[in-house]
């Protein structure tokens, strides 16, 4: 936390401007309460104070790792979900946004002035370019985009 050059929490604000990611866990044998809370509420996973225990260091680190190969399994998912969302057609985005909100394949029918056995196809098509296997499926994979 204090550092020569610069604090713990300017070093953190640095890497996250550009895009480093993975987990901080701050080391300090003199902070400031302030201090303490400031990094945690910008993202530190955790706070040690100096001296610390060679568990409580390992602990620290075994939660970070935990917690980085949890974000980086959800960046690969919502990537894959961007992917799939971006082979739809324009139509097909229109009834998926449709679906996502609880129409009906009649209601989406009539909204998009087409039948019902339009929006089915469309519908069908959303599914597997989606590779939702139920709408509930479909509504997460859309939350995730947003």
């Amino acid at each position: 936390m204090q550092m020569p050059d610069l604090s713990g929490l300017e070093l953190m604000d640095r890497l996250k401007k550009i895009g480093f990611t993975t987990p901080i866990i701050f080391l300090s044998g003199q902070s400031h309460p302030q201090e303490i809370v400031k990094g945690l509420k910008k993202g530190a996973l955790d706070f040690l104070f100096k001296p610390f225990n060679l568990e409580e260091l390992l602990n620290a680190i075994r939660d970070a790792l935990d917690y980085d190969q949890k974000q980086f399994k959800r960046i690969l998912k919502v990537s894959e979900i961007k992917k799939n969302f971006s082979t739809l057609t324009p139509r097909e985005k229109e009834v998926c946004a449709l679906l996502v909100v609880g129409l009906m394949n009649k209601e989406i029918a009539e909204q998009l002035g087409t039948t019902d056995a339009t929006i089915k196809v469309h519908k069908a098509r959303v599914m597997e370019k989606m590779r939702a296997s139920s709408l509930q499926d479909l509504v997460r994979y859309h939350l995730e985009l947003n």
